[in-house]
């Protein structure tokens, strides 16, 4: 059985430009209880780095409103 280790999170839900993935070291979640969670195994911590990645490069190249935002660059997405 595996279990959750590393989350997809911001400090609030609409904190795009805070976006990272973060350890849980309190415990690991069963998987039935992060059913709502984007997570990852403690043996997938470089599959979640890279998801995160991923995800910043796909919101930085979609976004229709760059200007809008002074942090929404290349430099984000490699934080």
């Amino acid at each position: 059985m595996y279990k959750a280790k590393f989350w997809v999170t911001s400090s609030t839900l609409a904190d795009f430009e805070n976006l990272k993935i973060q350890p849980n070291d309190s415990y690991e979640a069963k998987p039935e209880n992060c059913e709502s969670c984007l997570w990852f195994t403690e043996d997938e911590e470089k599959e979640a780095k890279d998801f995160l990645v991923g995800m910043k490069r796909w919101i930085l190249d979609n976004y229709p409103h760059k200007e809008r935002l002074t942090w929404l660059n290349k430099e984000w997405v490699k934080k």
